[in-house]
C-alpha cells in the first residue's frame, strides 16, 4: 500500500507540471499546424511505430536506414485518412494481445510464475481524461516494478523467454527487457501529437525513471537523442514532433529527481552539465523552444542545493557564452534564467555576464542605464503573444513591493495618524517581516529604508508613535523585533518623553488587551448588577464567539507597559500618575476577574474596569503579578528622604496599590483570579492590616532610621502579599514570622523613644528576622530578594553575632559534610581557621613537589593541594560538622530541605545548584554587612570557604564571588577594623595561617601529570596563584590591622614568631614558593618587624645551606640595614645601638661566609660584590668603618682583598686616611 500511495502522489505531481510545460511549448504558429493535423487521422497513435516496425522474437536490430524507410511508410499511411488509420491501429492492438497471449502460454508452460507486463496499457496514456492517464501510469509502473524485481532475481529465465523487441546497445543492460522496451516506447510517445499523448507518456517516463534506479541517466540522455533524431528528410510537423518529444523527455528526467540525487551522491558528475548543455542546444532549434527549455532548467535548479547550482548548472558548457550573447541578441529567456538563478543562490557570478549588474542589487537593476541595456530583451519578450512571457511576473514581483514602499514613504508626510492602522495593514506588516527576516532577500534594503523613513516620520509625535507601535505589534503578535531581528519597536518605546504620550500608549494597549474592537456594550455597576443584565452579558459572551488576541501579544503588552518607565524623565507627580495607571492595569488583569460580564464600574473609584471576553490564561496572570513586583521594587529603590516620607504630598505607590486592592476586593462582582485557602486568606488579611499600621507609623514620624525601617518592611509585606497570590501555601509561615518581627519593631521603637534599656527579648527577635529573611532567599523572585536586602540594610546595625554566624554557616556548608569525606584525608591542626593542612616531610614530598630551585620557575601545572580540615574545638559549639542529619535539619529549614532533596535524588545535582544559588544570595547580604563590626569573623569564614577546593569545583561563579568580596571589599578596602573590638588572638592566628598559605608549594597529585588534561592542570595552577595572591594581600591587611591595634609586647612577639617561621621555611626549603619581594614588602610596610628580625635574618643568611637563597636574601639584609640606620623617632636610638653592637658582628660573619665560599656562578658573584659594596658604603656613611674592621677577622680581610679587590681596599684605605686626619 505504501508504494501505491507514493506512486499516486508522484502521478499527481508530475501530471500537474507536465500540463504547464505543454502550455509553454505550444505557440501560435504550432496551433495553426495542429489544426491541419486534426484533419489527418494517420498520426502515430500513442507514440507507436507502424506494424512493420514492431519487432518480433528473433528479429535483427533495426538499422538507421530501416528507420528512415519506416518513417516514409508512416508518412504514406497518414495520407489515407481516418479509416486507413484505424486499419493500421487494429493490427497493432491485435499484435499486442497476441504477444501477451503467447507470453502467458510460455510462462504457464515453463512452470515459473513470472510477473506479466501488459503492453496494452500504453493505449490509455494518450487519453484526454486525466484520471485514465494517471491510472494507466500507475498500472504501468507497478507492473514494470514487479517485472524488474523478478528480473534481478533470475536474469537467465528472462533472457531465454519471449522478447518484445530486438536487443539494442542502449546502455540499459541492467534493466529487464520489458523495462527497456517501455523506456524506448515512452520516449517515442512524447513525440506524438495525438490528444494528450505527450502529457501521458512524459508522466509515465517521469515515474518510471524515479522508481527504477537501474536506469542510467547518461544512457537515457543518449537514448533520447537517438530515438528522436531529426533527419534532413523530415518535414515541418515531424521536426516539431521530435523536438517537442525531446523537450518533454528532458522535462520528465528533470522532474524525476534523479539528477538531484546524482549531485548528492557524486558531486563531480558531468551529467548535470551535459543535461543543461543539451537543453541549451535544443532551445536554439526553434523560436518556441527557449522559454520551455529554460523552465525545465529552473525546475531542476529549484530542487538542487545552492552549491550544486553554482558548480553544475552555472558551469555548464556554453552557458556563459549564451549569457554573454543575450544582451546583444535580446534574449528574454536568458534574462529569466539569470534572475531566477540569482534569486536562488543569492551570490553574484561572473558566468551570468552583463545581463545582470555586478554586484547585483534591485536598485542597480532598475537603473535607467541597465534597463536601456535590456531594451531588446523587452521587445523580444512579446514574441509569445497573446501569452505573457514568464520574465514579466518575475519583474513584477521585484518592482511592485519596491514601488509600493516608496509610494508609502511619499504619502507619510501627508498621512494623518488616524489612518496608520489602515496603511500598516496585516498584509503589509507580514510582508515587511518576511523581507526583513532574511538579509539576503532582494528587498531587504528597501524594507529597511522604509522602516527608517517610518521612524523618522514618527519623530516626537506621540500620537504617530503609538499608532505605529500598536500596528506593528498587533499584526506580528508582539514579535516584530524578534522576527525582523531589528530594534524598531524597542527604539520607538524608548522615545516617550511626555505624560500625555505615555497615557495615550497605555490606553491603546489596554484597548488592545481587552480586544475592544470586538467588545460589545455591557451594562455593569459596582454591586447592583441585576441577574438579567448578568445573564445577558453571559449570552453575549457565548454568542460573540470572540477568541481574543493571542497570549504572545498579551505578553508583549504586559511587558512593554512598565518598560516605558526605564528611560522616562518626568516630574515626580507626573511619573507617579503614569505608574499608577500601569499598576491599575496589571492589578485588574492579573489579580481579578469579573464574575458578571466583562465590565465593572466602581462608584468609589469613579472608574470602569474591563476584562477580555476570553478568560485570561494563568500564564498571563502570573506575568502581570511579576511585572507588578518589578514595578514596586524599582519604586522602592528610589532615594526618599525622611522629610518626604512624612510629607502629605508624598505619593507612595505601595500604599496606593494596597488601597486599590482593598477597593476592588470589596466589589461583589469582582473576585481574585484564584481562590485562597483558609491559611492563605488569614495571611493575606494579616499582611494588609500590618502594612496599614506600618504606613501610619511611617507617616507619624520619628527617628530617621526607624522611618526607613518601616518603609522597607512595608514593601517587603507588599511583595509577600503578591508572592502569596502567585504561589499559594508556600509563604504562609514566613508571613507569620515577618508579622511577629514587625510587631517587635514597634515595641523596640517605643522603647528607644522612651529612653529605656533594651532587654534581651527585644534583641533576640533580630535573630528571628535574619533567619526569616534568609529563608526567603532560595526560591524567591528578584523583587522579593531586593526587598529582603533593603530590610536587611536597614536592620544591619541590629544584627547580632549569632545572626551573623547563621549566615556564615550557610556559606561554609556543603552537601557533603566533612564527616562523610574520605577517611584518608590528612586532618591536623584543629585550630586551623583557613583549613590548611601542615607541610608534610620534605623528603617524602620531594618527588611530587615542584622545586623552585635555582631556576626559580614552576615546572609543573598539576592540581594544588589544598585540603579541608576538621573544625576547631573552640568552634564546635557554633559549628555543626559533628551533627547527624536530623540535628542539622533543625538548624536551618532551607538547608534541611536541600539535604532531603539530595537524599531523594540519585545525583543530587539539583540540590547542589540550589545550594550554590542560595550561597550567592546570602553573600549579597554579607556584602551589606561588611561595613559593620565583626569583619574579621566574616573574613575568616569566607577565606575558609574559598580555600576549600570543593567551592570552585562545585561552582566557579561562587568562588569568583567570594574572591571578589575578600579581595575588593575587605582586604583592599580603605576601611578596616580598629579599636578595642578587634580580637587580637584571632588576628595573630589569621596571620600565621595566611603566611603558611603563602608559603604552600604547588604539589602534584600522586597520579601522574600525564593523566590530567591540560585544562585541569591550567585550572589548578591558576587556583594556586589565586590562593597565594590572597594569602599575601591578606597578610598585608592583617598587619595593617595589627599596627592600628593596641598590641602588647607578648602579642607582638607572636607576630615576630610567625614571620620567623616564614623566614625559616624560606631559607631551609627550596620548595618554598615565597619570593624575597614578598618579605621585603612586609619589612618596608612594617619596619618594626624588620628591626626586630634583623639579627635573625643575618644569621639565616650566614648559615643557610641553599646558596641561591642566601644570595637572594642579601637584598633583604640591605633593606633592613638602611631602614634601621635611617629610622627616626623613639626607635632610632635603639636601632642604631643594635647595629653598632650586635649588627656589625653579625655582618662580619656574613661577609666572611660570603667571601670564603664565593659562588661559582658569575651572576651570583656579582650579587655578592654588590651587597658588600652597599654594606661598606652604609658603614662608612655612618662612621662605623673602624668598628667594622676591628671585628673582621684577619683571614676574612685576606679573603675580601682577594675576591673584592679595590672595593675592599678603598673601604680600608678610607679608615687609614681618617686616622691620618685625626692625628693631624
Amino acid at each position: 500500500m505504501g508504494s501505491k500511495k507514493r506512486t499516486s502522489n508522484l502521478v499527481a505531481e508530475a501530471n500537474e507540471v507536465v500540463g504547464v510545460e505543454e502550455e509553454n511549448a505550444v505557440t501560435n504558429p504550432i496551433k495553426k499546424k495542429m489544426k491541419k493535423g486534426k484533419e489527418k487521422s494517420g498520426d502515430r497513435a500513442d507514440g507507436d511505430v507502424p506494424t512493420a516496425s514492431i519487432p518480433s522474437a528473433g528479429t535483427n536490430s533495426i538499422k538507421s536506414m530501416e528507420r528512415k524507410k519506416e518513417r516514409k511508410t508512416v508518412d504514406k499511411l497518414r495520407r489515407h485518412g481516418a479509416s486507413d488509420a484505424d486499419a493500421q491501429e487494429n493490427p497493432i492492438m491485435n499484435l499486442d494481445s497476441k504477444v501477451n497471449e503467447t507470453r502467458g502460454q510460455m510462462v504457464a508452460s515453463s512452470g515459473n510464475a513470472l510477473p506479466a507486463f501488459h503492453i496494452d496499457v500504453f493505449k490509455d496514456l494518450a487519453s484526454a481524461d486525466a484520471s485514465l492517464r494517471e491510472a494507466a501510469v500507475e498500472r504501468l509502473v507497478a507492473e514494470l516494478q514487479e517485472v524488474h524485481r523478478a528480473y534481478e532475481g533470475n536474469k537467465e529465465l528472462f533472457e531465454s523467454g519471449l522478447k518484445l523487441e530486438a536487443e539494442k546497445d542502449d546502455g540499459l543492460k541492467d534493466c529487464a527487457p520489458s523495462v527497456r522496451y517501455a523506456i524506448r516506447r515512452l520516449v517515442r510517445g512524447t513525440s506524438s501529437s495525438r490528444e494528450c499523448a505527450r502529457q501521458g507518456f512524459a508522466l509515465g517516463l517521469t515515474l518510471l525513471i524515479c522508481t527504477i534506479s537501474s536506469i542510467k541517466v547518461d544512457s537515457l540522455l543518449k537514448l533520447i537523442v537517438e530515438t528522436l533524431e531529426v533527419s534532413a528528410s523530415m518535414k515541418g510537423e515531424e521536426v516539431r514532433d521530435c523536438l517537442l518529444g525531446r523537450l518533454f523527455s528532458y522535462g520528465a528526467l528533470a522532474r524525476s529527481g534523479r539528477l538531484n540525487g546524482l549531485c548528492v551522491s557524486d558531486p563531480n558528475t558531468p551529467v548535470i552539465k551535459e543535461f543543461v548543455s543539451v537543453l541549451l542546444t535544443l532551445s536554439t532549434k526553434k523560436s518556441y523552444l527557449p522559454e520551455p527549455a529554460v523552465t525545465v532548467i529552473l525546475e531542476l535548479a529549484e530542487k538542487m542545493q545552492v552549491e550544486h547550482v553554482l558548480n553544475h548548472i552555472l558551469e555548464a558548457p556554453g552557458l556563459s557564452e549564451w549569457f554573454n550573447d543575450a544582451v546583444g541578441a535580446g534574449n528574454p529567456d536568458a534574462l529569466l534564467l539569470a534572475l531566477k538563478v540569482r534569486e536562488k543562490v543569492s551570490v553574484d557570478s561572473l558566468n551570468i555576464g552583463n545581463i545582470l549588474p555586478y554586484p547585483f542589487s534591485p536598485t542597480r537593476f532598475f537603473s535607467s542605464d541597465h534597463l536601456t541595456l535590456l531594451t531588446q530583451c523587452w521587445k523580444n519578450s512579446t514574441s509569445c503573444q497573446p501569452r505573457v512571457h514568464s520574465v514579466w511576473p518575475v519583474m513584477v514581483n521585484m518592482i511592485l513591493p519596491h514601488l509600493a514602499l516608496d509610494v508609502l514613504l511619499l504619502l507619510l508626510p501627508r498621512l494623518p495618524a488616524s489612518l496608520v492602522p489602515v496603511v500598516l495593514s496585516y498584509k503589509l506588516v507580514q510582508g515587511l517581516m518576511d523581507i526583513l527576516s532574511t538579509k539576503d532577500s532582494w528587498l531587504f534594503k528597501v524594507a529597511h529604508h522604509f522602516i527608517k523613513g517610518l521612524s523618522d516620520w514618527v519623530g516626537d509625535d506621540d500620537v504617530r508613535r503609538v499608532a505605529v507601535i500598536v500596528a506593528l505589534q498587533k499584526h506580528s503578535n508582539g514579535k516584530f523585533d524578534f522576527i525582523t531581528k531589528t530594534k524598531t519597536v524597542k527604539a520607538l518605546l524608548a522615545d516617550f518623553k511626555t505624560e500625555s504620550g505615555c497615557m495615550l500608549f497605555i490606553q491603546n494597549l489596554m484597548n488592545l488587551f481587552v480586544d475592544e474592537g470586538n467588545a460589545s456594550d455591557e451594562p455593569s455597576d459596582q454591586s447592583q448588577t441585576t441577574d438579567d443584565n448578568s445573564e445577558m452579558g453571559s449570552l453575549e459572551d457565548k454568542d460573540s464567539g470572540v477568541m481574543g488576541i493571542s497570549d504572545s501579544l498579551k505578553s508583549w503588552i504586559v511587558e512593554s507597559m512598565p518598560s516605558i518607565l526605564k528611560s522616562l524623565k518626568l516630574e515626580p507627580e507626573e511619573k507617579f500618575r503614569v505608574q499608577k495607571e500601569i499598576l491599575k492595569f496589571l492589578a485588574v488583569q492579573g489579580l481579578f476577574s469579573a464574575s458578571l460580564g466583562s465590565e465593572v464600574t466602581s462608584f468609589e473609584l469613579h472608574e470602569k474596569f474591563r476584562w477580555p471576553k476570553a478568560a485570561t490564561s494563568s500564564a498571563i496572570c502570573k506575568m502581570c503579578i511579576e511585572q507588578m513586583q518589578s514595578l514596586l521594587a524599582s519604586v522602592q529603590k528610589m532615594d526618599v528622604s525622611p522629610v518626604l516620607l512624612q510629607s502629605s504630598e508624598f505619593s507612595d505607590l505601595g500604599s496606593f496599590f494596597m488601597q486599590f486592592l482593598s477597593t476592588l476586593r470589596s466589589i461583589p462582582s469582582v473576585s481574585l483570579f484564584r481562590v485562597l485557602s483558609d491559611e492563605d486568606e488569614e495571611a493575606y488579611q494579616k499582611l494588609q492590616t500590618m502594612e496599614a499600621s506600618l504606613y501610619k507609623q511611617e507617616r507619624r514620624g520619628g527617628p530617621e532610621d526607624f522611618m526607613y525601617k518601616y518603609h522597607a518592611l512595608r514593601y517587603l509585606l507588599i511583595q509577600l502579599l503578591l508572592q502569596l497570590l502567585l504561589h499559594p501555601a508556600e509563604f504562609t509561615e514566613p508571613v507569620s514570622e515577618i508579622i511577629i518581627c514587625c510587631k517587635k519593631a514597634f515595641v523596640l521603637s517605643d522603647v528607644l523613644e522612651s529612653g529605656e534599656d533594651v532587654s534581651d527579648s527585644d534583641v533576640l527577635w533580630m535573630d528571628v528576622l535574619v533567619d526569616t529573611l534568609v529563608s526567603l532567599l532560595p526560591q524567591s523572585s528578584a523583587p522579593i530578594r531586593s526587598a529582603v536586602e533593603e530590610v536587611f540594610r536597614c536592620f544591619s546595625y541590629n544584627v547580632t553575632h549569632d545572626g551573623l554566624l547563621q549566615m556564615l554557616r550557610i556559606i561554609k556548608r556543603d552537601l557533603k559534610p566533612a564527616r562523610h569525606r574520605e577517611a584518608d584525608s590528612d586532618d591536623e591542626d584543629d585550630d586551623d581557621l583557613l583549613d590548611i593542612e601542615e607541610d608534610e616531610d620534605d623528603d617524602t614530598d620531594e618527588a611530587q613537589t615542584v622545586e623552585t630551585g635555582e631556576s626559580e620557575e614552576q615546572t609543573d601545572d598539576s592540581e594544588a593541594v589544598v585540603e579541608v580540615d576538621k573544625e576547631s574545638p573552640e568552634e564546635s559549639d557554633e559549628s555543626d560538622d559533628g551533627m547527624d542529619d536530623d540535628a542539622m535539619f533543625k538548624m536551618d529549614t532551607y538547608l534541611a530541605q536541600i539535604f532531603k532533596e539530595k537524599k531523594n535524588q540519585a545525583g543530587g545535582e539539583t540540590a547542589q545548584s540550589q545550594l550554590v544559588l542560595f550561597k550567592l544570595r546570602v553573600l549579597s547580604l554579607l556584602e551589606i554587612y561588611l561595613r559593620r563590626p565583626h569583619v574579621l569573623t566574616i573574613y575568616s569564614y569566607l577565606a575558609r570557604a574559598f580555600v576549600n577546593p570543593q567551592t570552585t569545583e562545585i561552582s566557579e561563579q561562587l568562588g569568583q564571588r567570594i574572591w571578589g568580596i575578600l579581595n575588593k571589599k575587605i582586604v583592599k578596602s580603605k576601611e578596616y577594623p580598629k579599636g578595642a573590638d578587634v580580637d587580637n588572638v584571632l588576628l595573630v592566628t589569621l596571620l600565621e595561617r595566611n603566611l603558611k598559605l603563602a608559603s604552600r608549594p604547588f604539589k602534584k597529585k600522586k597520579s601522574s601529570a600525564a593523566d590530567q588534561s591540560k585544562k585541569k592542570q591550567s585550572a589548578a595552577w591558576k587556583r594556586h596563584k589565586m590562593l597565594g595572591s590572597l594569602a599575601q594581600d591578606s597578610t598585608f591587611w592583617i598587619l595593617k590591622v595589627i599596627d592600628a591595634s593596641n598590641f602588647s609586647e607578648d602579642e607582638r612577639h607572636s607576630v615576630f614568631h610567625a614571620v620567623k617561621n616564614l623566614l625559616t621555611g624560606y631559607f631551609c626549603s627550596k620548595k618554598c614558593p615565597i619570593k624575597s619581594g614578598f618579605v621585603r614588602e612586609i619589612f618596608r610596610r612594617r619596619p618594626w618587624i624588620a628591626h626586630n628580625l634583623f639579627e635573625f635574618l643575618v644569621d639565616q643568611c650566614s648559615s643557610s645551606k641553599l646558596e641561591f637563597r642566601r644570595v637572594e636574601a642579601l637584598e633583604l639584609v640591605i633593606e633592613v640595614l638602611k631602614s634601621m640606620i635611617s629610622s627616626t623617632g623613639s626607635d632610632n636610638k635603639a636601632a642604631k645601638k643594635m647595629v653598632k653592637t650586635q649588627g656589625i658582628q653579625k655582618l662580619n660573619v656574613l661577609i666572611k661566609e660570603l667571601v670564603t665560599n664565593m659562588p661559582e656562578k658569575q651572576s651570583r658573584q656579582a650579587d655578592v660584590r654588590k651587597f658588600c659594596g652597599k654594606v661598606f658604603q652604609t658603614i662608612s656613611a655612618n662612621n662605623l668603618t673602624k668598628a667594622f674592621l676591628k671585628e673582621l677577622m684577619p683571614e676574612a680581610q685576606t679573603a675580601c682583598e682577594s675576591h673584592l679587590g679595590e672595593l675592599f681596599l678603598n673601604f680600608k684605605n678610607g679608615v687609614q686616611q681618617q686616622k691620618v686626619k685625626d692625628s693631624a
